[in-house]
């Protein structure tokens, strides 16, 4: 099994601002609304993908 992760592939996304929810302001539009698009996809196909982002206190 321990075999079987290791060669599994993985996905990594690494983005300064990621919009996934209007209430959590980590965003200011354009490309990082695509960025949270690509991760709510990926997490519908079920697909081994972890983001890493910036979260600010005072949003943006």
């Amino acid at each position: 099994m321990l075999d079987e992760l290791i060669h599994e592939p993985r996905i990594a996304c690494f983005s300064m601002e990621i919009a996934l929810r209007n209430e959590i302001p980590t965003y200011s539009g354009g490309l990082d609304v695509l960025a949270g698009d690509t991760l709510r996809s990926a997490a519908d196909l079920e697909l081994p993908m972890v983001a890493v982002t910036l979260v600010s206190r005072r949003g943006y």
